[in-house]
């Protein structure tokens, strides 16, 4: 039903499927939405922006409980759009059937394939020093992470790396959407 009234550019009647207290996490954004306040206006761009007859179509879905699993694609002119697929995960309050939980999960234009595994070998040993310095010197080996305040030289790196692949992903539509 949701899908369906914003598909029909109904924000308000999208919103009336969601709970006061919901969160929702679209990978598309660097944080949650929490609240229905901050969802309205992540329905609000997402209706306001795109054209009439760009829809999500629903291909699979599986529920159980409170739960329900979603693949989906998006169309545009009744044809499927390039790298425009996902899945989402709902969850609903089972007291008032609103949405209280949301993830959806958007394919990446970014397509490394095999090169994928050489990105987590060279990757992975960064972070692991990272989760070390987290952990104190020597990595603690109890599990327990403590909740550290980056420093400013840290948020600076991790800017310039967002920057980064935001570049290459705009460059990246930018040539699928404009090429012959």
């Amino acid at each position: 039903e949701m899908y369906e009234r914003i598909n029909a550019r109904d924000v308000d009647g999208a919103l009336a499927c969601v709970d006061e207290n919901v969160v929702y996490e679209d990978f598309n954004f660097p944080a949650p939405f929490r609240g229905k306040a901050a969802v309205k206006k992540l329905f609000e761009e997402s209706c306001e922006g795109i054209p009439d007859d760009l829809t999500f179509v629903i291909d699979a879905s599986t529920c159980g409980g409170d739960a329900v699993g979603l693949t989906w694609h998006v169309e545009l002119m009744g044809e499927a759009f390039p790298n425009a697929r996902g899945c989402s995960f709902y969850r609903v309050d089972e007291t008032n059937g609103k949405l209280v939980y949301a993830r959806d999960c958007v394919e990446s234009p970014l397509k490394p394939g095999e090169a994928s595994f050489g990105i987590i070998r060279l990757v992975a040993p960064l972070v692991k020093k990272q989760i070390a310095a987290k952990r104190g010197e020597g990595g603690g080996g109890d599990g327990a992470v403590e909740t550290a305040k980056s420093s400013s030289s840290d948020a600076g790196g991790n800017a310039l790396v967002s920057a980064a692949f935001w570049l290459a992903g705009a460059a990246y539509w930018y040539v699928l959407l404009l090429s012959p």
